[in-house]
């Protein structure tokens, strides 16, 4: 799938952070505030939804869509998560 969002010339490497690690940095998610109705949100199926008509887009299609998204509203700096900084500590630590 990483190959199916990743831009043209960009190299990408797939970097799994648990929850404890990214808590224990201070960290939270964008789509994950620590809010106890996330893992309601996140865990339910889509089974029902899907029965009504749901229909979802792939990985690239979401990634290529978020994109676009971001280039019109000009690319501002995102602020909920972590900064490039804190991104590159976490995983230069895990591979160490």
């Amino acid at each position: 799938m990483l190959a199916e969002i990743t831009p043209p010339g960009v190299a990408a490497h797939l970097v799994e952070i648990d929850a404890a690690t990214l808590a224990s940095a201070g960290i939270t998610l964008p789509m994950m505030d620590n809010d106890p109705n996330d893992v309601i949100i996140s865990s339910r199926p889509g089974s029902r939804a899907r029965a009504a008509g749901l229909t979802t887009r792939t990985a690239a299609e979401t990634a290529d869509a978020t994109r676009r998204w971001d280039d019109e509203r000009g690319q501002p700096l995102l602020t909920k998560g972590p900064t490039r900084e804190q991104e590159a500590t976490l995983v230069r630590a895990l591979r160490a």
